[in-house]
């Protein structure tokens, strides 16, 4: 099995406020977001070709993201 970082936060307690630049916001995912996160995924990781369909079975379908 590949070695794979993985990022948990127990609670949600002490969290540090958030400031975003002007223009910005933040929110969670939304029905339809599926193909952009696709479109980030591909230009961030080694992997190419994710789909809309793919990045929502195998992210966005998980448990643990949402």
């Amino acid at each position: 099995m590949e070695d794979q970082l993985r990022m948990v936060r127990h609670d949600l307690d002490k969290l540090p406020s958030l400031q975003c630049p002007d223009g910005y916001r933040i929110r969670t995912y939304q029905n339809g977001d599926a193909a952009h996160w696709a479109r980030i995924m591909d230009r961030a990781f080694v992997d190419k070709g994710r789909t809309a369909q793919d990045t929502y079975a195998n992210v966005i379908n998980q448990p643990n993201c949402r």
